[in-house]
């Protein structure tokens, strides 16, 4: 069934289907997102990262490669490379999503 095309329920409720399956995300994946968020909303304040442009993108690149290294050869201490990890990872899903939409 392609995404917005009219899915039907028992009872003949009826709801456009999702292409995406925000359903299948592990909660745990959101929970280090939400943890890590939360940390930088504290340190830099809320949704700081936003306003973030190329020389932005690029630190992030940075950040994402120095917890991804030091995942690789120290582990996951207090789980703060994993959460720094998908953090990243989003801003960059975010900014590369932004640039298509320009």
């Amino acid at each position: 069934m392609a995404s917005g095309e009219l899915r039907v329920f028992e009872g003949g409720a009826t709801r456009s289907n999702m292409a995406h399956r925000f359903d299948l995300i592990p909660r745990e994946a959101n929970e280090a997102l939400s943890r890590r968020l939360a940390l930088g909303a504290e340190k830099h304040g809320e949704n700081n990262w936003k306003r973030g442009g190329e020389a932005f993108r690029r630190a992030t690149v940075n950040h994402l490669l120095n917890h991804i290294y030091d995942y690789i050869e120290n582990g996951n201490a207090l789980e703060a490379n994993t959460d720094a990890i998908i953090c990243n990872a989003a801003f960059l899903c975010t900014i590369e999503a932004k640039k298509r939409r320009r």
